[in-house]
């Protein structure tokens, strides 16, 4: 499952400063609608909501979620984002990507894959490949 290779091994963040790999702009570009600036939404989980899209309770019903996953499956069609091994899995207006950082390692809070969900837009899979590659970078090197 983890044959794959990192030349530039990354090291996650906590979800604050996860908010601060992107900005609403740059996701807004990427999708080409209007997104809210990042929430941190858990310990590993950072959302842009797109402006306006809500479901029947209210809550946020597309956007952009960068979020770095205890137990990532690593299925999909294989890719690569800035030099790293990657998955992708979609369909319509949603995208999955999974980004490794680094080789993983035997620990249960190891956190080697950064995880970009977007839903909506009109080609969320270009959109999320060019936005983990700008998170990419703005990660610290392990």
């Amino acid at each position: 499952m983890w044959a794959e290779e990192v030349d530039r091994a990354k090291r996650t963040v906590p979800a604050e400063d996860l908010c601060e790999l992107l900005t609403g702009a740059e996701i807004g570009e990427a999708l080409g609608v209007e997104v809210l600036e990042g929430t941190a939404t858990g310990p590993t989980k950072c959302a842009w909501p797109i402006s306006g899209a809500t479901d029947e309770q209210g809550r946020p019903a597309a956007g952009v979620v960068l979020h770095t996953p205890k137990t990532p499956v690593w299925l999909g069609e294989p890719t690569a984002v800035d030099g790293h091994p990657a998955r992708r899995k979609g369909g319509g207006d949603v995208c999955v990507l999974r980004v490794l950082l680094r080789p993983p390692v035997e620990d249960a809070d190891d956190l080697p894959v950064l995880e970009l969900s977007v839903v909506g837009g009109e080609e969320p899979c270009p959109a999320a490949e060019s936005l983990a590659g700008l998170a990419l970078q703005r990660l610290p090197s392990a």
